[in-house]
C-alpha cells in the first residue's frame, strides 16, 4: 500500500546539486515510516539543503547574526491530523568544522502553528488555512581577530602618528601638515578597503563610524594647527604695529621693533590699503575717490580692528592650544572609542 504525504515547502533555501530535498528522499527510499497500534503513522527521512541567511552588518566586525537556517512548512486540511514533531534529542547537528570567521552557536529547533487568513473577493469568502512549521537555528557569531589586527590597530597608530605633531614646533610647517595628511588619507583609503570587503549595504557599520570618527579628529588637529600657525604670525604683525605707533626713541625700542621687517613680506595687515596723494600725482581727488577713503576710514578700519585676529590676546590664546591639545586630544579619542564600541557592544 502506499502512504500519503503532505505538500511541504522550505523557506531560505538556496537551490543545490547536493540537495536531499522531501521529494527525493521518498523517491530514493531513504526514508522510512511506521503505523503504531493506536494509528499514528510517522515518516522520517534526512535532509540536506543550502540556505540562506539575512545578515544585519550595523555591528560589525562584533555582528552575531541570530535565526539562520531553514523553516519547512507544511499545508494540511487538518492540523490536527499532519504535523512536524522531534524523534532525536539532537534534530539539529552541527557540522565538525565552524567557518574560519564565524563561531557557530545555539542549534536548536522550534515547533509551532500558523494560521492563514484569505479573503476571496469575488464570493466575499475568508478561507482559513493552517499549516505546521518546524524552523532548524542556529546563530553566526563573527570572529572579530582578523579585523582587529589589520583594521583597529592602524587606526589607533594612526592616530598616533597625528597626534605627535603636537610636539613639534608649530613654526615646522611641513613636517605638522604632512602628518596629519599621512594620517587622514590612510584612514581613507582603509575605510574604502573596509567598505569593498562588504556586501554593498546602505547603513553605516560599527568599524566605518569608527573610522569616519578618527578621520575627523585628526582633521581636527590639522584644524588646530592651522589656528595655531596663523595666530603666531597675526602676533607678529600686531607687535610690529604697535612698534610703529612708539617713539623712536632708542630707550623704547623693544627686541621685536628692532628686529621689525619693512620689506614686503614684513607689511602690517592694518585692513586699509594705502592711498596716492593728490599732491604725488598731480591730479585732484575726485568726488567718488574721497567718498570711498572717508567710508574706508571712518567705518571699515575701525569695524576691522574690532575683528577677534586683531585681538592681541585672543592671537594669545589660540597660540596657546597647542598646549591643551596635547591632554584634550587623547581624551576625545578616548571618550569616542568608548562611546563607539560601548554602543555596539
Amino acid at each position: 500500500s502506499k502512504i500519503w504525504s503532505p505538500s511541504m515547502i522550505v523557506e531560505k533555501r538556496r537551490a543545490s546539486d547536493d540537495d536531499i530535498t522531501f521529494t527525493f528522499a521518498i523517491i530514493t527510499g531513504s526514508s522510512y515510516s511506521s503505523v503504531l497500534s493506536f494509528g499514528l503513522v510517522t515518516l522520517s527521512m534526512r535532509l540536506q539543503y543550502k540556505i540562506r541567511c539575512t545578515f544585519d552588518f550595523s555591528k560589525f566586525p562584533l555582528d552575531v547574526q541570530r535565526g539562520c537556517g531553514p523553516t519547512f512548512r507544511m499545508f494540511t486540511e487538518d492540523i490536527n491530523l499532519t504535523v512536524f514533531g522531534i524523534l532525536s534529542k539532537q534534530p539539529v547537528v552541527p557540522p565538525s568544522v565552524n567557518p574560519p570567521e564565524f563561531n557557530l552557536l545555539n542549534f536548536r529547533t522550534e515547533i509551532g502553528v500558523e494560521t492563514i487568513s484569505a479573503t476571496i473577493d469575488h464570493y466575499d469568502y475568508t478561507v482559513n488555512i493552517s499549516r505546521s512549521t518546524m524552523s532548524a537555528l542556529f546563530d553566526l557569531e563573527r570572529i572579530p581577530y582578523y579585523w582587529l589586527v589589520f583594521t583597529l590597530i592602524p587606526v589607533v597608530l594612526l592616530w598616533i602618528v597625528s597626534y605627535v605633531g603636537f610636539y613639534i614646533d608649530p613654526l615646522q610647517a611641513a613636517a605638522r601638515a604632512s602628518l596629519g595628511s599621512i594620517s587622514i588619507l590612510s584612514l581613507v583609503t582603509l575605510n574604502a578597503a573596509v567598505m569593498q570587503s562588504l556586501p554593498h549595504i546602505s547603513y553605516p557599520t560599527t568599524l566605518s563610524i569608527y573610522i569616519l570618527c578618527t578621520m575627523g579628529l585628526c582633521a581636527l588637529h590639522l584644524v588646530m594647527y592651522g589656528i595655531v600657525n596663523y595666530a603666531m604670525r597675526q602676533t607678529k604683525v600686531l607687535r610690529q604695529e604697535e612698534c610703529q605707533t612708539q617713539p623712536q626713541a632708542a630707550f623704547l625700542q623693544t627686541d621685536d621693533c628692532a628686529d621689525h621687517d619693512v620689506s614686503d613680506h614684513g607689511k602690517v595687515d592694518s585692513g586699509v590699503s594705502p592711498t596716492v596723494s593728490s599732491a604725488t600725482t598731480g591730479k585732484a581727488p575726485s568726488t567718488v575717490r574721497a567718498f570711498v577713503d572717508n567710508f574706508r576710514v571712518t567705518l571699515v578700519k575701525p569695524l576691522y580692528q574690532q575683528m577677534p585676529w586683531r585681538n592681541a590676546r585672543i592671537m594669545e590664546f589660540c597660540i596657546g592650544l597647542d598646549q591643551y591639545s596635547r591632554w584634550l586630544a587623547p581624551l576625545a579619542f578616548a571618550i569616542v572609542s568608548g562611546v563607539v564600541w560601548g554602543v555596539s557592544s
